[in-house]
C-alpha cells in the first residue's frame, strides 16, 4: 500500500491544533491531526480578552472559516456552540490581608467593552474545543484520537511520525500538544533552566456552588463599575493570587461549574500563610482559613472533579522554529494564568501561521526563513508576559503598589482595543486587506504592539517594579515614581485618570465612555497616533451598537 503523505500534521486537538487545522483544511491544505485523548475532555485556558476574541474574528474573516467567529464573543457561543459558557464583562482584581476583612476600596478593575461585537466570555472548554475539532474534520482534516506520538524523524523533506496506530508521514510538523510536547522533548528545545522570571505554582479544579462574591458587600459599597460576579475575579495578596471563572453568570446560562485556581510565588513562600507541600485539597483549605471573606464565598463550594497540582507552571523553549517544524504557543512556552494571555498568544500565532502554512503547501518551500515572524511572536509574547507577570507579583505586596502597576497593564489593553477596532471596522467597510496590519505592527510582543510610547512607558515602570523585588527601591519611592512617569505622558485620555490613585479603574467602557475616548483622541490627543487609533473616516464611533 502506497504510503500517503500529509502536507502539515498537527500534534494536538485542542483550540490551538484543531482552529489551525480548520483553516488549513479550509484552504485544501492535506492535514493530519494527531491527539492522546478524545473530546469532550477538561482542558483549562477559560477566560478570554478582547485580543483573542479580536483574532479569533480576524480569523475567521482572514480565512473564511465563519465557524471560528462562533468562538469570538458570548451570543455567538450562546447561539451556536454552548449555553455553557460565561460572560466575562471585567477583570476584577480584590486585594486581601491574612486574618483580615477585605477592605472594598482595595480593589482594581478593568470593564470590558461589550461593544461592537458581543460580551466577552468564559470559555467552558471541553465544548468550544470539540466544537472546533467538528469543524476541522468537516473542512476535510483526517483526525485520528487516542493515538499517542512515539517517534519523531525529520528527514530532507519529510517528517515521520511513528505513532501508536502506525506510521504517517507529512511534509511539515506543528506541535500543539502544550506542555508535554513530544516534539520538544525529542528536539532537547526545552530550557534548563527556564529562562522565564516568573516562579509560580498552581491548584486548580471545577466546584459548584461558589457564591457570587458581590453578595457580601453593601448595596454601594463597591466603586467599581462592573459587578465582580459577571467577570473573572481575581483574589490577590502577597504571595498569589487565586482565580474565580464562573459559567453560570448570565440569565441563559446552564453550567453550574466555577473554575478555580490558586496560585502561589516561590520566591514569596515565607509570606504565605499557608504551607504549598500539603495535598491540594488541605491547601485549598488553609488558604481559606487565612482569609474570611475569601472563605465566605466558598462557604458551600464543593469540587466535582480532582484538584491538579502544577508545583512549577513557567517552562520555555529555546526555539520555537526549525527544519520542518513549529512548536506552537504552548507547546513552546507558559507563563501563568493572571491575565489570561495564553488564548491571546495563541490566536496571535495562528493569525500568521496559517497563511505561511497554506503558502509553503502550494509553493512546496518549507523554509525555516518563512516562519521567522511566528518564532517572534510566540517568544517576544511569552518573554513579555513573563516580565508582566513578574512585576505584577511584586505588586502583590502593597494594594498602592498594584494600583500603581495595574494601570499601565490597562492602557495596553485599552489602546490595543482601539486598534482592532479601527483595523476592522476599515475591513468591514471594503479594505479587505486591511487584516494584514495586524501583521504589520512594529513591537512584536508587546502589549500594545503599534504605540512606540507605550514601549517606554511600560519599560520604565516595569523596571522600578523590579527595583523593588530586587530590594533596591522601597515601595512608597516606587509608588510615587511610577505616578510621576504617567504625569508625564502626554498620550493617555484624561478620562482615564491615570495619575488618580483614588480611581480604581480608567473607564467604565460603555458606550458613553468610548465615544469621549474617540472625541478626546480627534480633537485633543497627539495628532501622530490618531491615524491608528481615532481615524474617523474609518470608525465605527458614529455607529456603536451593543450586540
Amino acid at each position: 500500500m502506497e504510503k500517503q503523505v500529509f502536507d502539515v500534521a498537527i500534534i494536538g486537538s485542542g483550540v490551538a491544533g484543531a482552529t489551525l487545522a480548520a483553516v488549513l483544511a479550509r484552504h485544501n491544505v492535506k492535514t493530519l491531526v494527531l491527539d492522546g485523548g478524545m473530546h469532550p475532555k477538561f482542558a483549562i485556558g477559560e477566560s478570554m480578552i478582547p485580543t483573542t476574541s479580536f483574532y479569533m474574528r480576524s480569523i475567521a474573516e482572514r480565512y473564511d472559516v465563519p465557524e471560528i467567529m462562533n468562538c469570538s464573543t458570548l451570543p455567538l457561543l450562546r447561539d451556536n456552540i454552548s449555553s455553557m459558557c460565561g460572560i466575562k464583562r471585567n477583570f476584577s482584581f480584590v486585594y486581601h490581608r491574612p486574618g483580615e476583612a477585605q477592605n472594598p476600596k482595595e480593589m482594581t478593575q478593568l470593564p470590558v467593552p461589550n461593544i461592537p461585537y458581543g460580551a466577552e466570555a468564559h470559555l467552558y472548554r471541553q465544548d468550544t474545543d470539540a466544537y472546533l475539532h467538528a469543524v476541522s474534520v468537516r473542512y476535510g482534516a483526517i483526525v485520528k484520537q487516542r493515538t499517542m506520538v512515539s517517534n519523531l524523524t525529520f528527514e530532507e523533506d519529510q517528517v515521520v511520525i511513528e505513532t501508536s496506530q502506525g506510521t504517517f508521514y507529512a511534509k511539515f510538523l506543528v506541535d500543539g500538544s502544550g506542555m508535554q510536547s513530544v516534539l520538544a522533548k525529542q528536539k532537547g528545545l526545552r530550557e534548563e533552566p527556564t529562562r522565564m522570571k516568573a516562579n509560580t505554582g498552581s491548584i486548580f479544579t471545577h466546584m459548584i456552588d461558589v457564591a457570587p462574591m458581590d453578595e457580601f458587600y453593601k448595596k454601594g459599597e463597591l466603586d467599581v463599575p462592573s459587578p465582580l460576579h459577571k467577570g473573572t475575579l481575581h483574589h490577590i495578596f502577597d504571595g498569589g493570587w487565586l482565580w474565580v471563572i464562573p459559567f453560570n453568570n448570565h440569565k441563559d446560562a446552564k453550567n453550574p461549574l466555577v473554575s478555580v485556581g490558586l496560585q502561589f510565588d516561590h520566591k514569596r513562600l515565607d509570606k504565605l500563610p499557608f504551607d504549598i507541600n500539603l495535598p491540594p485539597e488541605e491547601m485549598f483549605a488553609a488558604f481559606l482559613d487565612k482569609f474570611p471573606d475569601v472563605k465566605k464565598q466558598f462557604a458551600n463550594a464543593k469540587p466535582v472533579r480532582d484538584w491538579v497540582k502544577v508545583n512549577r507552571l513557567q517552562y520555555s523553549a529555546h526555539s520555537v522554529i526549525g527544519h520542518r517544524y513549529c512548536l506552537m504557543a504552548h507547546a513552546a512556552c507558559f507563563i501563568d494564568p493572571l491575565f489570561s494571555r495564553g488564548l491571546a498568544i495563541t490566536s496571535e500565532t495562528i493569525f500568521s501561521l496559517a497563511q505561511q502554512l497554506i503558502d509553503a503547501t502550494k509553493e512546496n518551500d518549507f523554509n525555516v526563513e518563512r516562519f521567522s515572524r511566528v518564532g517572534d511572536i510566540i517568544s517576544k509574547s511569552f518573554d513579555t508576559n513573563d516580565r508582566l507577570v513578574n512585576c505584577s507579583y511584586i505588586a502583590f505586596r502593597d494594594f498602592e503598589l498594584w494600583n500603581a502597576w495595574y494601570r499601565v497593564w490597562t492602557l495596553g489593553q485599552a489602546y490595543t482595543s482601539l486598534r482592532f477596532t479601527q483595523v476592522l471596522s476599515k475591513y468591514y467597510k471594503g479594505d479587505k486587506e486591511g487584516l494584514l496590519q495586524l501583521e504589520q505592527h512594529p513591537f512584536v510582543g508587546s502589549l500594545c504592539g503599534d504605540l512606540p510610547e507605550f514601549q517606554e512607558t511600560f519599560d520604565k515602570v516595569a523596571t522600578i517594579l523590579e527595583a523593588v523585588g530586587d530590594d533596591e527601591l522601597d515601595v512608597q519611592s516606587a509608588i510615587t515614581r511610577i505616578y510621576q512617569i504617567y504625569s508625564e505622558i502626554d498620550y493617555v485620555p484624561e478620562q482615564y485618570e491615570l495619575t488618580n490613585p483614588d480611581r480604581h479603574y480608567i473607564s467604565k467602557m460603555d458606550g458613553k465612555a468610548l465615544l469621549d475616548i474617540v472625541e478626546w483622541g480627534t480633537k485633543i490627543g497627539p495628532e501622530r497616533n490618531r491615524k491608528l487609533y481615532f481615524d474617523m473616516d474609518n470608525s465605527t464611533s458614529g455607529s456603536l451598537t451593543l450586540v
